[in-house]
């Protein structure tokens, strides 16, 4: 909505002078009007007696005076007035109306007796009002009333002021300006309005008078209007923003009663409410007046868009429009003077409607433009053309839409014009124009279009914007409220062509109301990202609008979210510095601050770079890295000091940053800040010590040298401060060169002499012996070089300075005068000659480089002519001759430089000499094609025309050799022998014949051949051109006729030609002709030759497709099919050709090539002389349809189909035609397979199905066809690289495929469990893309999760859970064992495992207790309940829990007493029998082994325990049963005493092994106590840091053994024990008893002084020991153990959140094991087991090792003990529709999975499930996604 226009001079009446002036008004003027314009529709609303007027006199109607028509001639008269004439012109410039403004409606209202109205509300309706006062419209001499039409007309105002574009107030001061009337009458009232010297309009006419000339000449010359109504509203914008303090204090002085808070403008009057609030200002209206005055301000607010329309950049020349009538029809058109636009209607006839103005409107647009409708009609009646089509596309329908009022737009409805048409240029619709108008307008008009065309909506632009687009872009709240209100969800997912869906959009436009409004859907996604991978949050960062951010952290959007270049919103953020931005996207959003852009750097690199020091120091405080580096190395200090942010820079050094770390390629912050020039950065790195002399980069370069290399004046500031801190300015970079060498290539001159004045050295060398003189001359630096010559003339002497200047390189062995001379620096040579003197400069000037070259000869090369000109001054000689033999003069003439010629002749050079080959000047210069040297030289300087090389060749061989027509002719015209021969008889014709282009290698007599010039073809081969030559493409002479159907050259080549075919490709002219369509050429050929010539093996035949480009034995035809030449395939059928012939060896046939380019025509020819051929196969097996679906032709598929050719017929590989057009990617051509009944299930020799090749070469859309076909999902799920591709292809795609591949498979939880699993398996192998695996493995479990909570709202749980896969296992078995922990955590499942562990048992706490202690102290009753006895209460899992937990107290009681010997002492043993006690405890044992092996009970966190226990109890029972074998065996001689001695030590070991086993019996304790949720995540945490501990003690182990060894070392006796009492002082002599110091010196056992002493060593023994254990003691206690608490608490932490899902996982398992009929405990699992063993022996015959037997023991071993019963909830029809639905409906004792048919796949209604699933996450249309898969 346009801003308030508060300027005085407004063009409406607003707020302007003129509201004031009828304020007064009312004293003097008693006026009420009404008009009707020529529709008959309200153009100025009808005030009738309930109006606002007639209330205001009512008000005061007894307070009239009488003074009505005395005052006409005053200033405020309402008809000759100032005020009048305004008012007059206002009216009748109001063709598309106008609404008078809040402000003059309070004015006018206030109007008390000083107005007259009309006697009644009747005749206020049956006639207008004169503004004349009393006097009627008709009777007035200035106004008349046209009879059919109550419109007011006033001739007086018509010509000068009707439609004027400036408003009445423009026109009123143009008034004043013109006659000032007399205002003392009126000067107590208007001295402060009106006062001409001291009043506002006084001071408005001063101002006006300045600029009228202009501004009327302006206004005549040029009338423009905007075709983009949103350029013309923002025009408007601006000029009404711009608002004069002063003016609007007047008009607040004037209205004191009036709030200016919210001033109304025009476009307020679009808005209903306000309108409303307009009305209750005064009388209380009626409800159709209320309509009629809202109806009536939305079209008459028309025509302020015009006119603001035509105050834009269209330039309008009168005269142009002045040659007809026509002309200045467009032209009153234009200037909206519609008055005249009629009259000339009406008095001309036959009119040129089709005139149009700059932008391609004619006079019928500008009608519609205006909103008029009955010039329109008019204009109809006349003939005018409605499809007329501006410059930029537009129809009448966009112009309508952009800028007329409802009414026209409902008019042209009427009139059949169509507003669906697209515009030309972007495909606009004129609803996309209607929805970008900013006005209330706007959305009526959109209203109205919609009604006509509601499908509208989703119409797009070139762009792919809808409607909405545009609406959301300007701000139009109620026309997106209004798009939104039908298909609001394909328009809030629909993207532009950039990828910016509607959140982008608002966001960007800083439409916080918008945004707020599109949040409110739940479709749309805040997270969507565009083709930059921007989302929503990226804009809103780049915003920094707080309220954009907090509407979107309610969405829930993602702040870590990578862009393409890997940036987050927080790095945009960072970019432009928002501060605050980036604190609310890391506190609230959860923004990493780790992340990092695609060329590593951080947020800091980010911040440092944009110089956002407070915003750098906040990212510091959230903990980002200060020195990390990015892909270059470079810190944010090295971003900062490159960006010139010295405050960045001081912060980032003051929090730490070592002011010269170095980048990847040794670069300091120094570098970098010189290298851009910010000496404030550099002078701020000195500051801190950064150090000058550090070399970096691959050249070793310092800060100096960067500094010289720079041009700008800068980097003599930085060259001064680093001097200043001490750069040394001769230092050399790895090649030598020193700064100043550097300062010399640049024209920056100030740097040399800052560098030679602290003293650089300008001798040294580079390490190609380059001085800086070398390098000045070479760089043609001539002011580089007197600096340096007139700085060492003050230090050395003219004898030094010569042989400075006549120094040498290495390499070339050039000196300084041959750089310059190259360079062709005449300054530099200047100054050097001057400092070595004209005796020196002879000598210097003519030494040779390496290649022989002077400085004369580089010159002359280069047509350097004023150095040469300087040189021949000091007498250089132009004899010298290089190591070819040449002079300078042929190097001038060889390179074509005139002058230079003509100069060293005049300096005595000789014209004819010759090089070491021979070549004389003139050769060289008709080689390369000089014709101006070769004139000179011969005419002028007589050079010899026959002048031979040692090969007898002449200039014009040359000339012919080289193709140099140009020089050809001039040296025949100056006498040149065409005859002449070379030592090989060779003329100039010859070499002319043979010369071939550079790029086709072409010759003479190929460009011949091409142009069809038969003589010249002729007339070259009969001199001897080689007819066999070909070019770059193998193509002969006549090739070439061939190929452009010269068909008369076939005579000119010998019939023998005619076969011969090309070396490089294999073909002759026949082939050639029959390739490109050249039929007459291939009649022609064919009357000597036959049609079936086959092509010869070729070099590489580019005429074919690169598979057969190495094949041969092709014919015409196969050549003319290839390229579907039809008419001539079908002349060469007629010749009897064999229509399959196959090529030699890879048995291609014509069909084949026309197929695989998809050439219709010749196929169908082909197939009509035999169908047959369609079912050949090439050397790969391939038929036709192979190569035609390979190459994506879907037209010629069909064909082929249509014919008959087998649609699923194999290649060798076992390829179909799917397969070729899957790998390929045509999805058109897939459909049409899939249509035809193709299988697409059809497997590759490899066992690939054309789904594994859409998915492995990421063919999204063909791959998501294909998963909606029929397919094996579980084949496909034991396809490793079909999986690893559809996570590929998932990666780009949002996992799109992946989601799909799951919901279309029969099962998709099931899938998506074991997809997960699987991904999960495959992370832990491909640890390259790890990362991805597990995201994706993730993503699946996410979605299992999703598909159990939808299944678990419409059906049971247990109806899911217990349904069996493809392998017969149970959805929880499969959860498990994938370890599902999410899944399994999901409360349906933990419900559902509650119910199975309860087993309808439902017992309080207390009666399991006592339960417990039941079964624990009466054995019999623990017996009976352990049994599988099919009982309600030994069912339940949590009774055989407890029967478990006895079982473990029982095994715990045995070992108590075997290990405390409780029953026997060992002392006590005479017999190595076991007692009874440890006979039972024997037994358990063998029944826990037995549970072991049989997997039950195990599996938990603390498995591993009881496996420990069993492999103790092992090592103890073999103890026992060696103390029983040793001594029968081995130990004879050994007394029985002695026996029993060792028997009881081995019992006394085993009882120790049977403590261990005891003490971890108590910690599998823990294992029981994970049922309960107390202590079930305990013991996760616990189990894991147990982890860590072992890890620790690993370590310390590694510490221990070293230091154990070196404190041994010390203990080692060094001098002779007195005695063997005094050697046994030494007690940690050996490394055991160290070991056992140093580990109880953990504890604080052991103290330095208490050890023993060391009185054998010497006395820094001690010392040493000291501080070794010293050490020991700081390294263990201190370090190590506190790493242990460090890593303990994090694992704690870490844990702390997945323990409650570990846990859960945990109990699930435990549950389901306890289900199992076969849970029973030790020992009495023994017994259960033999009788299992001995029924399933039985069953088979008693052959237990078939696969039979074992799957039948699996079997009986896994049946559940519980099965759930009660409500069923939802059951598949599938599943109702069986035979046994019965029990499903009626068993009570049977869960409802238990029967074998009841599959996962049938069980539940999966396709209702994927709506839901669609529904729920709303982003795919279901009806797309559940397609019927076609058979």
């Amino acid at each position: 909505m346009a801003k308030q226009n508060d300027d005085i001079i407004s063009p409406r009446l607003q707020n302007g002078i003129l509201a004031s002036a009828l304020a007064d008004l009312q004293k003097y003027d008693n006026v009420t009007f009404h008009y009707k314009d020529n529709n008959g529709t309200n153009s100025i609303p009808e005030f009738k007696s309930n109006s606002i007027l007639v209330d205001a006199a009512n008000k005061a109607k007894n307070q009239r005076t009488s003074r009505l028509t005395s005052d006409n001639n005053s200033p405020l008269s309402t008809y000759r007035g100032i005020i009048g004439t305004a008012l007059r012109n206002e009216v009748s410039s109001v063709e598309n109306g106008y609404i008078p403004s809040k402000y003059e409606r309070q004015s006018l209202a206030s109007i008390g007796s000083s107005i007259k109205f009309l006697p009644s509300e009747k005749s206020l309706m049956k006639k207008p009002i004169s503004l004349n006062g009393h006097k009627s419209l008709t009777s007035s001499p200035d106004h008349t009333m046209s009879g059919n039409s109550s419109a007011l007309q006033s001739p007086r105002y018509t010509e000068r002021h009707k439609g004027n574009k400036m408003g009445m107030i423009s026109k009123w001061l143009q008034e004043i300006s013109e006659s000032t009337p007399d205002l003392n009458n009126r000067k107590e009232i208007t001295d402060a309005l009106v006062s001409p010297r001291t009043g506002i309009l006084g001071l408005l006419l001063k101002k006006k008078k300045k600029s009228r000339e202009e501004q009327t000449c302006k206004s005549l010359t040029s009338s423009s209007f905007s075709p983009d109504p949103i350029a013309s509203e923002i025009n408007s914008v601006i000029k009404e923003s711009q608002i004069s303090k002063k003016n609007r204090s007047l008009l607040n002085l004037k209205n004191p009663e009036i709030n200016h808070n919210k001033l109304l403008s025009l476009e307020d009057l679009d808005d209903i409410s306000v309108n409303h609030s307009l009305i209750s200002a005064g009388s209380k209206f009626s409800k159709d007046q209320k309509a009629d005055y809202m109806e009536w301000s939305v079209q008459q607010s028309t025509s302020k868009e015009t006119k603001i329309s035509h105050a834009s950049s269209m330039s309008i020349n009168e005269d142009e429009y002045s040659k007809s009538v026509s002309s200045k029809l467009l032209l009153y058109a234009i200037k909206g003077e519609w008055t005249k636009v009629e009259q000339i209607l009406n008095d001309e006839e036959n009119l040129d409607f089709t005139i149009t103005d700059p932008h391609g409107f004619t006079v019928l647009f500008h009608a519609v433009k205006n909103s008029n409708i009955w010039i329109f009609n008019h204009l109809l009646n006349h003939g005018a053309p409605l499809n007329s089509i501006t410059k930029d596309g537009r129809t009448i329908a966009h112009v309508a839409a952009m800028f007329a009022n409802k009414a026209m737009i409902q008019h042209l409805l009427n009139c059949k014009i169509d507003f669906k048409i697209c515009e030309t240029t972007s495909n606009k619709t004129p609803l996309h124009f209607a929805c970008a108008r900013a006005s209330k307008r706007g959305f009526y008009v959109t209203q109205v279009l919609l009604r006509h065309w509601e499908e509208g909506r989703l119409a797009q632009d070139l762009q792919k914007y809808l409607p909405i687009h545009y609406a959301v872009k300007c701000g139009n709240m109620d026309t997106v409220q209004l798009l939104l209100e039908v298909d609001d969800n394909n328009q809030l997912m629909h993207v532009d062509a950039n990828g910016d869906s509607l959140l982008h959009i608002a966001c960007r436009s800083g439409e916080n109301d918008m945004l707020q409004l599109l949040a409110s859907y739940d479709q749309i996604d805040v997270n969507i990202r565009n083709s930059d991978g921007w989302t929503v949050l990226h804009d809103a960062a780049l915003k920094g609008n707080i309220t954009s951010l907090r509407i979107l952290h309610k969405l829930g959007a993602n702040a870590n979210i990578l862009d393409k270049e890997d940036r987050t919103p927080l790095h945009i953020a960072a970019a432009v510095g928002h501060t605050n931005v980036a604190e609310l996207l890391i506190e609230k959003f959860g923004g990493s601050v780790r992340a990092r852009t695609s060329d590593g750097s951080t947020l800091l690199h980010v911040a440092a770079l944009s110089g956002h020091a407070s915003t750098a120091l906040t990212f510091l405080k959230h903990g980002v890295p200060l020195c990390m580096p990015n892909r270059r190395g470079a810190l944010g200090l090295h971003s900062a000091a490159a960006a010139g942010f010295e405050d960045v820079v001081q912060m980032l050094i003051a929090r730490g940053t070592n002011v010269d770390i170095k980048t990847r390629d040794n670069y300091t912050a120094l570098h970098v800040a010189v290298q851009a020039g910010k000496a404030s950065v550099v002078e701020a790195l000195l500051g801190y010590g950064a150090d000058v002399h550090v070399h970096g980069g691959a050249i070793g370069e310092t800060a100096l040298h960067i500094a010289a290399s720079l041009t700008t004046e800068d980097a003599i500031e930085c060259a001064i401060m680093l001097l200043k801190s001490g750069a040394q300015p001769n230092v050399k970079r790895n090649d030598g060169e020193t700064p100043l060498h550097i300062a010399a290539r640049n024209p920056l001159s100030g740097m040399i002499r800052l560098l030679l004045s602290e003293g650089a050295d300008p001798k040294i060398c580079s390490n190609k012996s380059e001085s800086v003189l070398h390098v000045a001359a070479k760089s043609c630096n001539s002011e580089a070089v007197i600096q340096i010559l007139e700085h060492l003339s003050q230090q050395m002497t003219p004898q030094e300075i010569k042989e400075f200047v006549n120094a040498r390189t290495i390499e070339e062995q050039e000196t300084a005068m041959h750089l310059a001379a190259r360079s062709g620096n005449e300054a530099a040579l200047l100054a050097i000659v001057d400092k070595i003197g004209a005796g020196a400069v002879q000598i210097v000037q003519n030494k040779q480089s390496k290649n022989g070259w002077s400085p004369l000869m580089e010159a002359c090369a280069l047509g350097h002519f004023g150095v040469a000109q300087i040189l021949l001054q000091h007498h250089a000689r132009v004899d010298v001759f290089d190591e070819n033999g040449r002079t300078a003069l042929h190097l001038a003439a060889a390179n074509g430089h005139l002058k230079l010629t003509q100069l060293l002749l005049a300096s005595k050079a000789f014209v004819n000499s010759k090089s070491k080959t021979g070549e004389a000047p003139l050769h060289l210069a008709a080689q390369n094609g000089h014709v101006k040297v070769v004139t000179v030289l011969v005419e002028n300087y007589g050079a010899l025309l026959e002048a031979i090389t040692l090969d007898n060749r002449t200039a014009l061989h040359f000339a012919a050799r080289y193709g140099q027509l140009a020089v050809a002719q001039i040296l025949l015209t100056l006498g040149a022998n065409p005859n002449a021969r070379d030592d090989k008889g060779q003329t100039p014709l010859h070499l002319a014949a043979e010369a071939k282009t550079k790029t086709m290698e072409a010759t003479a007599l190929h460009m011949a051949a091409t142009g069809g010039h038969n003589k010249i073809v002729k007339f070259l081969l009969e001199n001897g051109a080689n007819v066999e030559d070909e070019n770059a493409h193998g193509m002969t002479a006549l090739h070439l006729g061939a190929k452009n159907g010269f068909v008369p050259i076939l005579n000119v080549f010998d019939q023998s030609l005619w076969k011969k075919c090309s070396k490089k490709t294999g073909l002759n002219a026949l082939h050639i002709a029959a390739y490109y369509g050249n039929s007459d050429f291939v009649m022609e050929m064919l009357k000597y030759v036959p049609a079936n010539l086959r092509s010869e093996p070729p070099i590489y035949n580019h005429y074919v497709v690169k598979e057969f480009a190495t094949e041969y034995g092709f014919t015409p035809l196969h050549l003319a099919a290839q390229s579907g030449h039809d008419s001539l395939v079908r002349m060469l059928l007629n010749q009897g050709v064999q229509v399959d012939a196959t090529s030699t060896t890879m048995s291609v046939i014509p069909l084949h090539l026309a197929a695989q380019q998809g050439h219709i025509a010749v196929v169908g020819m082909l197939l009509s002389r035999s169908t047959q051929q369609q079912h050949t196969k090439d050397w790969r097996g391939r038929t036709p349809l192979h190569l035609a679906a390979m190459n994506g032709h879907y037209e010629m598929v069909s064909l082929l189909i249509a014919q008959g050719s087998n649609i699923n017929v194999m290649d060798q590989n076992g390829w179909t035609g799917m397969h070729y057009a899957t790998q390929a990617g045509h999805l058109n051509v897939v459909r049409l397979f899939v249509k035809s009944s193709a299988d697409a299930q059809a497997e590759t020799k490899e066992g690939k199905i054309p789904l594994c090749f859409a998915a492995a070469h990421n063919h999204v859309d063909c791959l998501r066809f294909l998963l909606k076909q029929k397919h094996d999902t579980h084949a496909l799920m034991d396809d490793r690289k079909f999986i690893f591709d559809l996570m590929v292809c998932g990666k780009t795609n949002d996992n799109v495929p992946l989601k799909e591949f799951i919901l279309q498979s029969p099962a998709p939880i099931d899938t998506a469990v074991k997809l997960s699993a699987l991904y999960r398996e495959m992370s832990e192998k491909e640890k390259e893309r790890a990362r991805d695996l597990i995201n994706v493995s993730q993503f699946a479990e996410d979605m299992a999760v999703e598909l159990l909570g939808i299944t678990a709202s419409e059906y049971n749980p247990a109806l899911l859970l217990k349904a069996k896969d493809n392998r017969g296992r149970p959805l929880l078995d499969v959860l498990i064992e994938n370890e599902q922990k999410e899944v399994v955590s999901y409360a349906s499942v933990q419900r559902y495992l509650t119910e199975i562990w309860t087993g309808r048992v439902e017992w309080s706490f207390g009666k399991t207790v006592a339960f417990t202690l039941m079964v624990l102290i009466c054995p019999p009753a623990w017996f009976y309940f352990s049994l599988p006895l099919d009982t309600r209460i030994g069912r339940a899992p949590i009774i055989k829990f407890v029967c478990h937990t006895v079982s473990h107290i029982y095994f715990t009681i045995l070992l108590t007493i075997v290990v405390l010997n409780l029953t026997h002492k060992i002392y006590e043993v005479q017999s190595i029998v076991p007692n009874p006690v440890e006979w039972l405890l024997l037994l358990w044992l063998s029944g826990n082994l037995v549970s072991e092996l049989s997997n039950v009970g195990g599996g938990s966190g603390l498995a591993i325990v009881k496996v420990l226990i069993l492999v103790l109890s092992a090592i103890a029972i073999a103890v026992h049963v060696l103390a029983f074998v040793l001594p029968v065996l081995f130990m004879h001689h050994l007394s029985d005493d002695e026996k029993m001695h060792f028997v009881r030590t081995m019992l006394y070991l085993k009882n120790q092994l049977f403590a261990l086993v005891l003490l971890f019996s108590f910690v599998e304790f823990l294992d029981f106590l994970t049922v309960h949720h107390l202590f079930g995540p305990w013991a996760i945490i616990i189990r894991d840091l147990m982890y860590d501990l072992l890890r620790f003690l690993v370590i310390l182990l590694l510490f221990i053994a070293g230091f154990t060894l070196h404190i041994t070392s010390i203990f080692q006796p060094a001098y002779q024990p007195a005695d063997a009492d005094d050697a046994q002082w030494m007690r940690l002599a050996s490394p055991q008893q160290t070991l056992e110091m140093l580990f109880f010196s953990l504890f604080g056992l052991v103290e330095p002084d208490t050890m023993p002493p060391l009185h054998l060593v010497p006395d820094f023994g001690k010392i040493i020991l000291k501080m070794i254990f010293g050490i020991y003691l700081l390294v263990t206690l201190i370090v190590l153990i506190n790493l242990l608490i460090a890593m303990m608490s994090d694992t704690y932490q870490r844990i702390q959140a997945q323990s409650d899902k570990e846990w859960k996982f945990g109990r699930a398992i435990l549950i389901r094991q306890m289900n199992k009929r076969s849970a029973t405990p030790a020992p009495i699992n023994m017994l259960t087991k033999l009788i299992v063993v001995l029924k399933v022996a039985y069953r088979n015959n008693l052959k237990l090792c078939t696969q039979k037997a074992q799957l039948d023991l699996r079997h009986e071993e896994d049946i559940d003990a519980f099965s759930m019963s009660g409500d069923t909830g939802r059951i598949s029809p599938a599943i109702l529709a069986d035979d046994d639905t019965t029990e499903v409906r009626h068993g009570q004792n049977e869960e409802l999975g238990k029967s074998d048919n009841w599959n996962i796949e049938t069980i539940i209604d999966w396709k209702r499930v994927v709506d839901m699933y669609y529904q729920m996450n709303g982003n795919v249309d279901t009806e797309d996604v559940n397609v019927e898969m076609i058979s």
